[in-house]
């Protein structure tokens, strides 16, 4: 990993929708979720996660099986 100014910048996240940037440590701690179902396929990627914005416009929780899905007439987002 590159230093600048000496020091080792904080490992990021990226929303998979908005393509919001953040640290993963405050991410955590602030709504960020890593993944999503849909059509029963999970979708997460390393560096990659939902930021509160768009968890609160894409997703719902599913109570039963305490995960989040995206909505019904919502589109993937497009992850390369």
């Amino acid at each position: 990993m590159s230093q600048v100014n000496g020091q080792v910048p904080e490992p990021q996240v990226t929303c998979m929708f908005c393509g919001k940037t953040t640290a993963i440590e405050p991410a955590l701690d602030c709504g960020w979720v890593p993944s999503f179902w849909h059509n029963g396929i999970e979708y997460g990627k390393t560096g990659k996660a939902i930021c509160p914005d768009c968890v609160a416009t894409q997703l719902k929780f599913n109570e039963e099986f305490g995960d989040f899905e995206l909505l019904p007439d919502h589109s993937l987002p497009e992850m390369p």
